[in-house]
């Protein structure tokens, strides 16, 4: 069966500490087959195209987030959606999935679908996360670490 509602999600890590994956949570959707979260992305590295759509034979489409720790420093969690209803969003920020308010995922917007940024404090360091996304059946995603 076609999917119909996709979240293409690439990483970009222009810091200077490894992304490490931590977890992930769907409130609707899950993993596309074949994909999988990355277990690291290196500094300077980047990872294209990991896509999650709606579970078979669903009709809510998709909609969840990942966490990645930056260094030993803290999470940063990255919020997505691609809704059978309503629009297609991306949010960052450092609430995790535990966190029971869900706060990056509760928060998340479309952005107009115009490029935005996110700050991300961590301990003492802050991080930008300049992000993007797309309306649509495919929801594109950009967010880069830096």
């Amino acid at each position: 069966m076609p999917k119909s509602h996709v979240v293409s999600l690439t990483i970009r890590n222009n810091t200077a500490l490894p992304l490490s994956y931590v977890a992930d949570w769907f409130d609707s959707g899950r993993l596309a087959d074949g994909a999988s979260w990355p277990s690291s992305i290196a500094p300077g590295d980047h990872v294209d195209n990991i896509q999650c759509y709606e579970k078979d034979w669903a009709t809510a489409g998709c909609s969840g987030l990942v966490e990645y720790s930056l260094g030993d420093l803290g999470t940063i969690t990255i919020a997505f959606s691609n809704p059978s209803a309503g629009k297609n969003k991306l949010g960052v920020g450092t609430a995790t999935a535990l966190d029971s308010s869900n706060t990056v995922w509760a928060d998340m917007s479309d952005h107009n679908y115009q490029p935005f940024a996110d700050s991300v404090l961590l301990g003492n360091q802050a991080f930008s996360a300049l992000c993007s996304c797309t309306g649509g059946p495919v929801n594109t995603c950009v967010v880069t670490f830096s």
